[in-house]
């Protein structure tokens, strides 16, 4: 089961999609409303980044990796290399040097033998750790997501429940707001009536 499964769920149900002339004149109004530094400017809300400064060969380091320069200096390895013919016994730098290297491939030799009794056993149980803290890690992510298919459901349940009830509601709204249309355009004629009569009154009392 992979971990990067997103729900995007609309949270209405019934009401039907918003066309493009919608779409465009809400995103025109939330462009109004927008400061002009807001593309390029985080929020006030939103902390600064923290300053990170780095040790000297830290830095040093990243600046190296960063110019493409290849690793120079580092360990000697040459100090642990036996050579090939033993040095003099008067030779105290050389000898010590033949110690150095006869203790590494000593330590080196102790560590391959441990790593080839135990390294597999250890990989293995350390796999299995892996894998079980996998499986927790599952388990909980598809519980979650039972939980986040069951509101949903249930959130397009009750919506689907009260469909019939908006619709009928919406139907009743679009036909008040149709005769109080009706109403004005009646009572504009009725006005304008009242005015032609007054005038013809009018016209009359003076002839």
């Amino acid at each position: 089961m992979s971990a990067a499964q997103f729900s995007h769920d609309s949270l209405p149900y019934i009401d039907p999609p918003f066309g493009p002339s919608v779409l465009s004149a809400a995103e025109a109004l939330i462009t109004t409303e927008l400061a002009p530094e807001a593309s390029t400017s985080l929020h006030p809300s939103i902390p600064p980044l923290p300053s990170i400064s780095f040790s000297p060969i830290i830095q040093a380091e990243l600046s190296r990796v960063a110019s493409g320069q290849p690793l120079t200096g580092g360990i000697d390895l040459s100090r642990y290399d036996p050579g090939d013919t033993p040095p003099p016994p008067t030779d105290t730098a050389a000898t010590t040097s033949l110690l150095t290297a006869s203790h590494h491939l000593t330590t080196r030799n102790t560590n391959l033998t441990l790593l080839n009794t135990f390294g597999k056993n250890a990989w293995l149980i350390h796999n299995a750790q892996l894998e079980d803290e996998l499986r927790v890690c599952e388990a909980e992510l598809a519980a979650l997501k039972a939980e986040c298919d069951v509101v949903n459901k249930e959130r397009k349940g009750a919506q689907e429940a009260v469909k019939g009830e908006m619709e009928r509601l919406e139907r009743r709204w679009r036909e008040g707001v149709g005769k109080v249309l009706q109403t004005e355009v009646a009572a504009e004629e009725v006005r304008r009536e009242i005015l032609r009569v007054r005038r013809e009154m009018a016209q009359g009392v003076t002839s």
